[in-house]
C-alpha cells in the first residue's frame, strides 16, 4: 500500500512539472491554446525574467503569452484593460533592459498598434534580425501601406522562404484567388485569410488581377485614400483618426465598405460576412469560398460547379504531408469549404450525379472529423 502512495505521488509530481514546462508561445494566429495554458506560460516565462532580465527569448515569450490573453479578453473590459497595461509595461521595461535586440525591438512596434511614430523600432528590429518571421511579415505589410512595391516584393519573398504559414493555409489562399472574377476585389478580415493571398499572388505571380484588400488595413487613411486612386474610385471624404467614439469608428468603417461596393466597376468579394452590416446579406452570394456582391440575383450555383470542378485544387484537403505549428489552424479553415460543399452535396444528389455525390461526400466527411463538424454534417445527410 505504501509502494502505491508513494508511486502515485512520483506520478502526480511528475504530471505537475510536466504541466510546467517552458513553451515557445505563438501569436494565437499561428496556434491557439486556452486561458489557463496562457497564464501559465506568462507567469512561468516572467519567472525566468526574474532569474535574469537580460533573457531575451523569455521576454518575447513573455509578452507573446500577455497578448494572447490580452486579445482573448476582448469581451472582458476590466480584464482587457489589465492586459493592456501589462503588455506596456513590458514594452516600457523591455527596451530600456535590452534596447539592443531585435525582441525588444519588436515587442515596442507591436505593442504600439502599428503607429508610425514607432516604425523605427519595427526598422531596428529588421536591422538587427533580417529574417525572423514576425519581423518581416510587418515589414511586408508596412511596404504595402506605404506603396513600396519594391520592398514589399523582397519582404514578401523573404517570408515565403521561412515557411511561417502552413502550405494548408497557402492551398486556402491559391483557390480562394482561382474562383474569383477578373480584376476583383477580395474583402480578407485577419492575417490568415490575408498573408497567404499576399504571397501566392506575389511569390507565385497568380491571380495578381486580384486586389486583395483587409478590411482593418483599409482604416489607415493614407492608404486607403492612396488605394482609392489607385483603383480609380472617387474621394471619399473620411477621417478614420477623428473617429471619436467605437460608434464613429463603426459608421465610418461602413461608409468606406459602401464605397467600395457601389462604385468599383469590376467584382466584389468577401471572405468573412459577419464583418459586414446586415443589411448586406441578401447581396452576397456564395461562389465558394467567398460571396460575390451583386445588386442584383445570380446563379451561383453554377459558379461553385465552376470552381470546385475547374479552379480549386483540393488534394491537400485529403492528406497533409507536411508539418507546421499552424497546421491546426489551417485544418480549422477547412470549416470554409463546407457551405459549399453543402450546396453541391445537394445539387448533385437532386441531380442523380452518383460519382460527383459520393466525391463530394468523402471530401465532406474529412473536414468534418477534421475539424468538429459532424454534427452538422449528420443533419446535412440525414435531411
Amino acid at each position: 500500500m505504501k509502494y502505491l502512495i508513494y508511486s502515485a505521488f512520483i506520478a502526480l509530481s511528475i504530471a505537475s512539472i510536466k504541466s510546467q514546462e517552458l513553451k515557445k508561445v505563438y501569436s494565437i494566429a499561428k496556434e491557439i491554446q486556452d486561458v489557463s495554458w496562457y497564464e501559465e506560460q506568462q507567469r512561468l516565462w516572467k519567472e525566468e525574467i526574474d532569474k535574469n532580465n537580460k533573457n531575451a527569448v523569455a521576454w518575447e515569450n513573455y509578452y507573446n503569452a500577455t497578448k494572447a490573453l490580452r486579445n482573448l479578453s476582448w469581451s472582458d473590459k476590466e480584464l482587457n484593460k489589465k492586459y493592456i497595461e501589462i503588455t506596456q509595461k513590458i514594452a516600457d521595461e523591455v527596451i530600456k533592459t535590452i534596447p539592443n535586440t531585435y525582441q525588444a525591438n519588436l515587442i515596442v512596434w507591436r505593442n504600439s498598434g502599428n503607429d508610425k511614430k514607432a516604425l523605427k523600432y519595427l526598422e531596428k528590429a529588421y536591422e538587427l534580425n533580417p529574417y525572423h518571421e514576425f519581423v518581416l511579415v510587418n515589414m511586408l505589410t508596412q511596404a504595402m501601406l506605404m506603396g513600396k512595391e519594391k520592398e514589399y516584393s523582397d519582404h514578401c519573398n523573404q517570408y515565403y522562404k521561412t515557411n511561417d504559414i502552413s502550405s494548408g493555409l497557402l492551398n486556402w489562399g491559391y483557390n480562394l484567388l482561382a474562383g474569383l472574377d477578373k480584376n476583383a476585389i477580395v474583402f480578407t478580415s485577419g492575417d490568415n485569410d490575408t498573408y497567404p493571398c499576399w504571397l501566392i499572388q506575389e511569390v507565385k505571380n497568380f491571380r495578381t488581377d486580384v486586389k486583395v484588400l483587409n478590411t482593418y488595413l483599409l482604416l489607415k487613411d493614407d492608404y486607403r485614400n492612396r488605394l482609392f486612386k489607385e483603383l480609380n474610385l472617387p474621394e471619399l471624404d473620411l477621417k478614420m483618426s477623428a473617429s471619436k467614439t467605437q460608434e464613429d469608428y463603426q459608421i465610418n468603417q461602413e461608409k468606406i465598405f459602401e464605397h467600395i461596393f457601389k462604385n468599383y466597376k469590376n467584382s466584389v468579394y468577401v471572405v468573412s460576412p459577419s464583418v459586414f452590416k446586415k443589411e448586406y446579406e441578401d447581396k452576397l452570394y456564395l461562389t465558394g469560398l467567398a460571396y460575390k456582391y451583386s445588386e442584383t440575383d445570380i446563379d451561383n450555383i453554377s459558379l461553385i460547379i465552376r470552381n470546385y470542378e475547374k479552379r480549386y485544387l483540393l488534394d491537400y484537403l485529403k492528406i497533409t504531408l507536411s508539418f507546421n505549428i499552424g497546421n491546426k489552424v489551417a485544418e480549422n479553415s477547412q470549416q470554409m469549404y463546407l457551405s459549399a460543399l453543402t450546396k453541391l452535396y445537394k445539387h448533385y444528389k437532386n441531380t442523380e450525379q452518383s460519382e460527383k455525390l459520393k466525391e463530394v461526400v468523402e471530401l465532406m466527411i474529412l473536414i468534418g472529423e477534421r475539424t468538429g463538424s459532424s454534427e452538422y454534417l449528420n443533419e446535412i445527410f440525414g435531411e
